[in-house]
């Protein structure tokens, strides 16, 4: 079992129905290639976490790296884990009003200032604590 997180910048706005889009293809491919996570939201970035068999989640990333609805996509954790971290979810998804949770304790800055605040290159390990507690916050909020 093997995770990933990327980052990267929508290339035109967003609306509500183009994310939603989004959300159902995600949803339907991960569940057929296994693949379980959470995608980010948030002033016009992505962040999306991609748990499941190492090839499956690299041959999806090649083709993430190629939509033309984002650019500057930037892989900054790749790692083996024991257990999933999403195992229900074939694709969890937070968005601008649900990011709002994330202003609570040592996250006030990243809610300001968007997700590129959150140094991941630097502190890879930081933006999947990020993840990990938006989950958190998300299943605490349902």
């Amino acid at each position: 079992m093997h995770e990933l997180i990327y980052m990267s910048i929508e290339t035109r706005q967003m609306s509500d129905q183009d994310l939603l889009d989004l959300l159902s293809e995600a949803r339907e491919k991960n569940e057929r290639l296994g693949i379980t996570g959470l995608l980010f939201y948030y002033k016009k970035e992505f962040v999306q976490i991609l748990e499941g068999e190492k090839e499956a989640i690299f041959s999806l990333f090649d083709t993430i790296r190629l939509d033309k609805r984002h650019r500057g996509v930037e892989l900054f954790w790749d790692a083996p884990i024991d257990n999933r971290g999403f195992h229900n979810w074939s694709m969890g998804f937070a968005a601008n009003d649900q990011a709002k949770l994330l202003g609570q304790e040592g996250y006030a800055n990243f809610v300001e200032d968007g997700i590129a605040s959150v140094n991941v290159t630097e502190h890879p390990n930081e933006g999947r604590t990020m993840m990990l507690k938006l989950r958190d916050l998300l299943l605490n909020g349902q």
